[in-house]
């Protein structure tokens, strides 16, 4: 058996996102009754998951650097949705409660639509793969659509996005 393996055979209902993106593409699965944790709401601007805090407090488990690893592991998630950043693999205090941290590294793809792409990712976790690939194909086809209307432009302003400026 391989070390840090994992073998989930049903749909995460208990989700820890640790990971904006994340909690936004589960979201848009219909998928944000399953988040029970995230890293930190000051992040997030989506509303869905918002209203649900509001009704259904989720916790909080990274408003520092390191996630809290007792409270993630006091809250029994089926599966930990994380960032991987250099060699740091799963926590080993996780590993042996039994809970799967996923690092996922969607932050490395260089094509808009690649990145778009995790969310058959997560599709796959949640049982929604229809869905998943619903969304992918009509978020690819929009941007086909709107790439082919600035194929002759040629003054491109650089654009900056997944930043929180100003209040929201």
């Amino acid at each position: 058996k391989a070390k840090n393996l994992f073998v989930l055979r049903n749909q995460c209902q208990r989700i820890a996102s640790l990971g904006s993106v994340y909690s936004n593409m589960l979201t848009e699965l219909g998928c944000v009754d399953r988040i029970v944790a995230v890293e930190n709401l000051d992040y997030y601007n989506n509303t869905a998951l918002l209203d649900r805090h509001r009704k259904f407090p989720m916790k909080e488990l990274s408003k520092l650097p390191e996630p809290d690893i007792e409270a993630t592991i006091a809250l029994e998630p089926e599966v930990v949705f994380t960032f991987g950043m250099g060699d740091k693999g799963p926590d080993e205090r996780l590993t042996r409660a039994g809970i799967p941290m996923v690092i996922v590294s969607d932050h490395y793809e260089e094509h808009p639509l690649a990145r778009a792409e995790w969310i058959k990712f997560f599709g796959a976790f949640t049982g929604k793969k229809n869905e998943a690939d619903r969304i992918f194909d009509s978020v690819s086809s929009r941007y086909l659509r709107f790439r082919a209307l600035t194929l002759n432009v040629k003054e491109r302003p650089e654009a900056f996005s997944e930043i929180k400026t100003g209040e929201l």
